[in-house]
């Protein structure tokens, strides 16, 4: 895998000038976004799915502020699964769509018994304590570039969860881009083009012991609002990466 120094002050400076053109977007064409929700779980009996708007990625970027289903991704509580994956993801609406997520390894979960995570979205979730975890997003339009956002557990007495989330942000096979997800606020990622196959590829990396990821949402807009600020970000990171 080939590898390359990341200004993480150049992200963020590029990130906040397309956050606000996509916010602007979001305010004057509500809804013009297809979004996919997924919270992990585990076997636990105590298992519920999240629903409705998580304010977090909410004030992130409006489209992530629509009436929102959200998909059940169940894995075994403490039980390591090796490769699983979850095809068909739904959208908000309720509808099918074309996208899935899949690891490469073994996938372990765990749920808070304190009840400290401040809702069910954060009480369950992906564990791991040491090394990376690898994943795929499929089936993602290609033809525009989309948007993420990142959940951790949700707790500010929780900093040691605080994880670094890798991502092939311009769809060239190369993991590029590393955002850290926040032990309370997580992270949003925007301008993340698929590659040519649809495929968005990233990667769990633990930075401080342990590592909860809770679970994600992608807004895919639609190609004629972005397509010129998809260009002009593709063109930002490129230039990044010189």
């Amino acid at each position: 895998m080939k590898t390359c120094c990341f200004d993480k002050s150049s992200y963020s400076a590029t990130s906040a000038v397309i956050a606000t053109l996509l916010a602007t977007l979001a305010i004057s064409r509500p809804g013009m976004a297809e979004l996919v929700s997924v919270d992990f779980e585990n076997s636990n009996a105590q298992s519920v799915t999240y629903s409705g708007v998580e304010p977090l990625a909410a004030s992130f970027y409006g489209a992530f502020g629509g009436a929102n289903v959200w998909n059940s991704a169940l894995l075994g509580h403490l039980s390591p699964q090796t490769n699983p994956s979850f095809p068909a993801l739904k959208y908000s609406t309720g509808l099918t769509s074309p996208m899935g997520i899949s690891f490469t390894g073994a996938v372990d979960s765990y749920a808070s018994q304190d009840n400290s995570a401040p809702n069910v979205l954060f009480k369950e979730f992906i564990y791991l304590n040491s090394g990376t975890l690898d994943w795929q997003l499929t089936g993602v339009p290609t033809d525009n570039i989309t948007a993420m956002y990142f959940y951790n557990f949700g707790d500010g007495s929780q900093s040691y969860r605080e994880f670094d989330m890798k991502i092939d942000r311009d769809g060239d096979g190369t993991l590029e881009t590393t955002a850290t997800v926040d032990d309370v606020n997580g992270v949003g990622v925007f301008a993340i083009q698929p590659d040519p196959n649809g495929i968005i590829r990233g990667q769990m990396v633990v930075t401080n012991g342990q590592a909860s990821w809770s679970g994600f949402q992608i807004s895919v807009p639609e190609p004629a609002s972005l397509g010129a600020i998809g260009i002009a970000a593709m063109v930002m990171l490129r230039r990044r990466k010189a």
